[in-house]
């Protein structure tokens, strides 16, 4: 299957986002940057995007996790899955200033993603509302937690939104052009948070859990890792200081549609891809059992059978967003 440049599917505007891996043992190029992952054109049996590359959870830079999962009868156990930790790839090469916005399964990462004029830079982790960043993983959707057991029970429980069948799986940048700066000073006090984005949404990305990855057809999903960057400490000096100046920037920008791009990429695990006819089927022989890759083990399959039959039983047994607030200007406070 053909390989697909965003740049090149955008019909040359002059944004690019890509997603590359992460972690202590990323692999590299050949000019030493995070190698990126592969990216394959869409499909008429793939949601919109502008490509889609496979979740390849036993990849060399992939790592094993414990999390902690709860039955529906509450009891909390330990699971180990593995990880693969990513990175987002943005670059400007247009002749003015823009400002990104990142999503991960539709939730906005609340970093500062401010791009010059041919400025490139590339996003580590999560940015959460307490300031801390948090490694981006692509990993397996999770069980559901007592509450959304609760919820299931209690008839309460939420199926799939429309703009969680759109996000889910995907990671997307939209780039707005910078109209215009300006830049001024106030007094602030060292007891303020200092957080230069005027929204507070999700403390961090959690993953979706199986019963809204079911619906929607996703078998993989993204989630917080490692603490990249802890949360920012204020020492008792700094917090019984007097007030003092801080120069600030506003970002003006416009939000029109000539003025912003959006960049989506999907992304699923290989059988997912296979079935779209994205890429090839693989036969791995693995003794005298053929086995496609990434299929579980009969093991692996026993042990989640089990893990995941109360839910199941739950599913059978069932008869049955946030809107994105980016049209404000940014400040970046110095």
């Amino acid at each position: 299957m053909p390989m697909s440049s965003t740049a090149d599917r955008l019909n040359g505007k002059t944004y690019r986002m890509h997603i590359v891996y992460g972690g202590s043992c990323a692999p590299e190029n050949n000019n030493g940057d995070p190698l990126k992952l592969q990216e394959y054109a869409p499909v008429h049996d793939s949601k919109p995007c502008d490509a889609l590359v496979e979740t390849d959870l036993d990849h060399e830079c992939s790592y094993p996790v414990n999390y902690t999962e709860c039955d529906p009868h509450g009891e909390i156990f330990q699971q180990e899955w593995n990880v693969t930790p990513y990175q987002i790839f943005i670059q400007n090469t247009s002749q003015h200033a823009a400002w990104c916005y990142i999503y991960i399964d539709g939730v906005k990462d609340l970093g500062n993603h401010s791009l010059q004029a041919g400025e490139s830079k590339t996003i580590l982790g999560f940015t959460c509302e307490d300031g801390s960043v948090q490694e981006f993983l692509f990993t397996r959707p999770r069980l559901l937690n007592p509450l959304e057991y609760k919820k299931i029970k209690e008839e309460d429980f939420q199926d799939a939104t429309e703009e969680e069948r759109l996000e889910v799986g995907s990671i997307k940048a939209k780039f707005v052009r910078v109209e215009r700066f300006e830049t001024y000073t106030k007094m602030i006090s060292d007891t303020s948070s200092g957080s230069s984005i005027r929204e507070v949404l999700s403390s961090t990305i959690d993953g979706k859990n199986k019963l809204i990855a079911k619906q929607v057809s996703a078998g993989a999903t993204s989630r917080g890792g490692r603490t990249l960057v802890a949360k920012p400490e204020r020492s008792r000096s700094s917090l019984e200081s007097e007030p003092t100046s801080k120069k600030s920037t506003i970002w003006h920008l416009d939000h029109s549609p000539s003025g912003s791009t959006e960049i989506r990429i999907r992304y699923a695990m290989r059988d997912k891809l296979e079935d779209m006819g994205v890429v090839p089927k693989i036969i791995e022989s693995r003794g005298d059992q053929p086995k496609r890759k990434g299929e579980l083990s009969s093991f692996d399959k026993a042990k989640r059978k089990k893990e995941l039959l109360a839910e199941l039983e739950t599913l059978a047994s069932d008869d049955s967003g946030d809107d994105d607030d980016d049209d404000d200007d940014e400040v970046i406070e110095c």
